[in-house]
């Protein structure tokens, strides 16, 4: 067929992250066709379907008045931007891995008409990525059952999903170092093999976090080495949350977590966030807290009586409630295993002189099994504080958690704030 409208056809290959280029025949037709996207964002959502899909082989058709092929990779990394949807943005980015792209071009009337071929990898199939979410619904489904999933606090889903995560799934050492085995980076890992490393970790926690409705990306760094940990919203602002290190740590009796929606101050102290993340563009889209997230259950009415205590002093004496007659007083109920009560101790005391200027004491009451001396050393780290110990037939928590109609498992701390009416005005338990 003869064409009114002479046109020159341009063919060249592109590869991306270094993989083999190939050659493609010079033949396509550029000329009438509605199939050819105008925008990097629609091109982008085209992209990211099919990669939500599994597809291997991705054709875009693609229009614009430059020759740059700049849009290759552009179109590529829009797609892999964070959406908020739980099997996009940062899940699909740390699910698949490098693609190369083969390019054609046909020029006609000033318009660039390109067909870009990209051959995709991913580290999961779509039949596993339908597994994964089969597995969510169904882990979603017994929570609505046993907790009333949907009526808790963003606070409260999150603490369920941390805790399922880091008490079924353990770090996949028998593959460390093996780059070959790739389902080790999987959520699908972590799901049903029970074992993945910290980017299978931070990629269900991401889905899990996303599709209780709480926001989250995964960030990556250095923690002894590369490693990749979540920063997940509650408020305003965003928490850092490392369920690789729980996972490790974790005392399933006492379910105390030392990674668990941490403030940048203590959490950087072992972690090393990279650059790509530490950007005032970054910070502004996704503001962090310095300090770590502090949890608070309010009464359940007004007015609450006080609460009635005898605690022992590593000197052999006591301390009662009545030594905080009319002293606003905040009660912490603790564990000295706990790295959450740990965090605690650490944020309070870099507050100390606010604590002083409203006459707020501290007081730290310890399970029975802590020794005379950790309490001593507890009040050199701390002297603000005063280190207490529980008698072993001490009551005192529970029959407070009464009066709020509080029963069941409970994570320390267990925190009361006593006003100077020696009344209870809020209390919080699990993390603080």
């Amino acid at each position: 067929m003869k064409k009114s409208i002479l046109y020159r056809l341009l063919s060249f290959v592109m590869t991306i992250a270094l993989l083999s280029t190939s050659t493609f025949p010079l033949h396509f037709l550029a000329e009438g066709s509605d199939q050819y996207y105008t925008n990097l964002f629609d091109a982008a959502e085209y992209v990211r379907d099919e990669m939500v899909d599994r597809e291997e082989t991705i054709l875009l058709q693609y229009q614009s008045r430059s020759d740059s092929t700049d849009f290759v990779k552009q179109v590529v990394a829009l797609a892999k931007e964070h959406t908020g949807i739980p099997d996009e943005g940062d899940y699909l980015s740390k699910n698949s891995g490098n693609y190369k792209a083969s390019i054609r071009r046909g020029y006609v009337n000033g318009m660039n008409y390109f067909q870009v071929t990209y051959s995709m990898t991913y580290y999961t199939t779509k039949d596993e990525e339908e597994a994964v979410e089969e597995k969510i619904e169904g882990l979603f489904d017994t929570w609505k059952e046993e907790y009333n999933f949907n009526e808790l606090s963003d606070y409260e889903k999150l603490r369920i999903i941390y805790e399922w995560i880091v008490h079924n799934v353990v770090y996949d050492y028998d593959h460390l170092g093996d780059e070959s085995y790739e389902r080790q980076y999987t959520a699908y890992a972590a799901l049903f093999d029970g074992t993945c490393v910290c980017q299978g970790y931070s990629a269900l926690l991401y889905n899990m976090a996303l599709t209780a409705g709480i926001d989250c990306r995964i960030v990556t760094g250095d923690s002894d080495g590369p490693h990749a940990w979540n920063i997940i919203k509650l408020g305003n602002l965003y928490y850092d949350c490392d369920a690789t290190w729980d996972s490790n740590l974790h005392n399933c009796e006492e379910q105390n977590f030392q990674y668990f929606l941490m403030g940048d101050e203590e959490f950087s102290l072992d972690h090393t966030i990279d650059q790509e993340f530490d950007t005032a563009e970054f910070h502004t889209q996704y503001p962090s807290s310095q300090t770590d997230y502090i949890h608070v259950e309010h009464p359940p009415c007004d007015v609450q009586e006080g609460v009635s205590f005898s605690f022992e002093l590593a000197n052999g004496s006591t301390v009662t409630n009545q030594d905080y007659d009319n002293v606003s007083t905040l009660i912490i109920y603790a564990d000295k295993n706990s790295g959450n009560c740990l965090n605690l101790f650490k944020g309070l005391h870099r507050h100390i002189q606010e604590l002083k200027g409203v006459g707020i004491k501290v007081l730290v009451a310890f399970r029975s099994n802590v020794t005379d001396a950790e309490l001593k050393a507890f009040s050199f780290l701390y002297p603000y504080f005063v280190f207490s110990r529980r008698p072993a037939n001490d009551t005192s928590m529970w029959e407070a958690l009464r009066e709020y109609g509080v029963s069941g498992t409970i994570y320390y701390p267990v925190v009361f704030l006593k006003d100077h009416h020696n009344k209870l005005i809020h209390f919080s338990k699990g993390h603080v």
